[in-house]
């Protein structure tokens, strides 16, 4: 399953100049409804791809049955120690060290970009003209995230190994890119590149095979002042692969629907809050009702978008658009 997102227009300023939500109160009442409601699905073992929220939720997770499996600390692990790793990621990744940390205490030594280069990886991923978030790795953003790691590597030559420590770097480097690179000189030979979200998502499958149901929670306890809840636009397919096709092209569709509109936001106000059921044969054992969730079930997955897709999408813009 797929955690559903949101984000509210109560977070911007009031007309009435009203002070709006505290953004900590209204992720810590939204994450541990979330993680309920997961929890109330069966989610025995929950990951999370978002690199900043770790702190969050671990702490969140501490409350509850579901195992979280923390990708910094499953990736930590990846690297030998005697390697030279090199991190990257957002301004607010790095300058918390959240990989750094765990990393050198498994004995690992780090390194992280020059201050200039920082601020040229914030531009490859959220530049509006060529960065990552907008919907394609541009050859003017692969481009300068390899100058990036090689200038790195130029000044370090210790570093055996990269951390891509934000979503959106896996795009551009990645099994299919990475030896093209190399082959052109733009990355160095001997480097191996760790993504995160692949060691998550490899972490995330039980040892045995099997994964305990936790105990479902009375969902009313976490229904906090502060929790901004809309319900996700809720899909069961039949496998992965459906889920991952039919998540790529929401992605498109979104992209495309902003800009029908010539409207522009950055990182995940783009995303259109989804939760996807796989492969769940179980009857839902929550009350989709008191939820106002309606399960959309596909056998095959559209070509284009249908009336709850295209719905999803209207509420979607409703709701982010004043910051475009």
């Amino acid at each position: 399953m797929a955690t559903p997102g949101r984000r509210s227009p109560r977070t911007r300023p009031t007309a009435s100049g009203r002070t709006a939500t505290p953004p900590i109160r209204r992720k810590r009442h939204t994450g541990e409804f979330t993680a309920a409601l997961l929890q109330n699905f069966g989610a025995g073992r929950v990951g999370l791809a978002c690199n900043g929220g770790h702190p969050l939720y671990r702490d969140i997770y501490g409350g509850f049955a579901s195992t979280f499996v923390d990708m910094i600390a499953e990736t930590a692990a990846v690297p030998d120690a005697d390697d030279g790793v090199l991190v990257l990621g957002t301004k607010r990744t790095l300058e918390e060290r959240l990989y750094d940390d765990e990393l050198e205490a498994a004995g690992v030594d780090t390194y992280q970009p020059t201050p200039d280069d920082r601020q040229r990886l914030m531009d490859v991923i959220y530049d509006p003209d060529f960065g990552i978030k907008t919907g394609e790795v541009t050859d003017e953003a692969e481009s300068m995230l390899c100058d990036v790691v090689a200038a790195a590597c130029d000044r370090h030559p210790e570093i055996d190994s990269v951390v891509l420590g934000c979503t959106e770097l896996p795009l551009a480097l990645n099994d299919e890119s990475v030896p093209r690179l190399k082959a052109s000189g733009a990355l160095p030979d001997h480097l191996s590149v760790i993504d995160p979200t692949q060691v998550l998502a490899e972490a995330l499958l039980p040892p045995t095979g099997s994964v305990e149901t936790p105990d479902q929670v009375a969902l009313s306890a976490y229904r906090g002042a502060f929790l901004d809840y809309d319900p996700p636009l809720t899909v069961a397919v039949d496998s992965l692969e459906q889920m991952i096709e039919f998540q790529t092209l929401l992605v498109e569709w979104t992209m495309d629907y902003f800009a029908d509109r010539d409207a522009h936001v950055g990182g995940s106000y783009m995303h259109v809050p989804t939760l996807f059921l796989v492969d769940y044969s179980r009857p839902i054992p929550v009350d989709t009702d008191a939820l106002d969730l309606t399960v959309h079930r596909y056998e095959t997955v559209p070509s284009e978008p249908d009336a709850a897709v295209e719905a999803a999408l209207d509420r979607n813009f409703e709701a982010v658009s004043h910051l475009c």
